[in-house]
């Protein structure tokens, strides 16, 4: 049975609401949150569930008169996020919701998402860093080569703990230039 499920633009979305369902995973990463979002696809829209128990954000795009949604540049797995527990139909009836809206859809669901089992996909590496360990317990961890790098970066006294404000701004600045003018 398929679920009650809300297509919202950007202005209907309630960001608090959402920031809370996404903030609800055991260990949120950044791509999910509204912030976020807003920076890397502005206008992005949503496919909810309920009071927000579940979402799913969707980044519509239009070339040629084609509708279609892609993984925005800047982010990973991107949902559904939800409060409740989600099965496989459930993902199944979240993706159908957004094709009801595009005409194509490439979608990066989150690995712990369950996936219907006649989907097929592809599997990408996600490398991520667990940080809630002392320093040098992950330097420990650190292959060769990157060992040899922090040596030779050390050596050269490069230093990247304590940049002004205004650099960070210009990198950030440059890399939203560079993401808005993929998405165009």
């Amino acid at each position: 049975m398929p679920l009650n499920l809300r297509y919202l633009d950007h202005k209907e979305i309630d960001f608090e609401r959402w920031d809370r369902c996404v903030g609800a995973r055991n260990k949120p990463q950044p791509y999910g949150f509204s912030w976020y979002l807003n920076w890397v696809a502005p206008g992005w829209t949503a496919v909810v569930y309920g009071d927000y128990e579940a979402v799913l954000p969707v980044f519509p795009q239009v070339k040629k008169g084609f509708t279609f949604t892609t993984r925005p540049y800047g982010t990973q797995a991107l949902g559904p996020f939800a409060t409740i527990p989600l099965s496989a139909e459930w993902t199944q009836d979240f993706i159908e919701r957004v094709m009801a809206e595009v005409q194509y859809g490439e979608f990066f669901i989150s690995p712990e998402v369950p996936r219907p089992g006649h989907w097929t996909g592809q599997t990408f590496s996600n490398f991520v860093l667990n940080t809630n360990v002392p320093y040098e317990q992950l330097k420990g961890g650190y292959s060769a080569q990157t060992k040899r790098n922090l040596k030779k970066a050390e050596k050269a006294k490069l230093d990247f703990g304590n940049w002004p404000s205004a650099r960070f701004d210009q990198i950030v600045a440059k890399y939203d230039a560079r993401a808005h003018a993929n998405h165009r």
